[in-house]
């Protein structure tokens, strides 16, 4: 009992600390880093992964790591689906845990855990917006029985590393949307906040009183300004930045 309270404490104090440098802001791979050092000591593993899914959905990158030889940081890669544990778990949207790697059934074990004699491990996922971030796992060459706690231990990880990264992005659409502002124009702004509201370039001069060249005249510079290619994506991004409302 004493050996689970110490561990359960060491997995404490490591998700505390890696939130407390999440909120102080630190850089992401600087967070990334720490995160995998931290799951290996606490864990007490040989290997750990921040595994990216790169656009497309087809791969993950190994965005951060511990244990690994160096030059793989930012190169290896995996296959995404049941080419690989981490693909797995993003299919299944599930945590995997691997009690031994060669006898799995369920997906193929990847390379990069086959050359460096992987035998356990576990993985969980790192959500993002609309689709997952990647994994996060951890690796022994050791056979090892995970526990739930030790899944607990590494989700409440990977979810300091995604609340970390809308912080940044929230922070950005912040950033971004105050340097719009000062950007827009009053009549500019409004009328992206009608274009927005669904009103074409003819009813958005009949609503504000001018012609319609005009309007267009408008909708084009605030097109140029929010850096779009269309009126659609104009207000896509409004909507995003939280420019289509009326309050400032």
């Amino acid at each position: 009992m004493t050996d689970e309270l110490r561990a359960r404490t060491r997995q404490q104090a490591a998700v505390a600390a890696l939130g407390n440098e999440a909120l102080a802001g630190t850089d992401e791979a600087v967070l990334l880093a720490d995160a995998t050092r931290r799951v290996t000591d606490t864990l007490r593993v040989e290997f750990s992964a921040v595994l990216e899914l790169l656009p497309g959905g087809a791969a993950l990158l190994l965005r951060a790591g511990m244990g690994w030889p160096p030059g793989l940081i930012g190169r290896a890669t995996l296959g995404a689906g049941r080419e690989s544990h981490a693909g797995y778990a993003i299919e299944t949207n599930q945590p995997v845990v691997i009690s031994d790697l060669p006898s799995e059934t369920r997906f193929r074990p990847p390379q990069l855990l086959r050359e460096h004699s992987v035998l356990s491990g576990l993985s969980v996922l790192i959500l993002g917006d609309g689709t997952p971030y990647g994994v996060l796992g951890a690796y022994t060459r050791a056979r090892r029985r995970f526990t739930d706690e030790h899944v607990q231990f590494l989700q409440a990880v990977a979810n300091v590393i995604a609340l970390a990264r809308r912080r940044r992005r929230e922070e950005r659409a912040r950033e971004e949307r105050a340097l719009l502002l000062g950007q827009l124009t009053r009549r500019e702004l409004q009328v992206l906040r009608l274009l927005a509201a669904g009103l074409s370039n003819r009813q958005i001069g009949q609503r504000i009183g001018i012609r319609y060249s005009t309007v267009r005249g408008y909708v084009r510079a605030v097109i140029e300004k929010l850096g779009a290619h269309s009126e659609l994506e104009a207000v896509a991004r409004a909507h995003e930045l939280g420019l289509a409302d009326n309050g400032r």
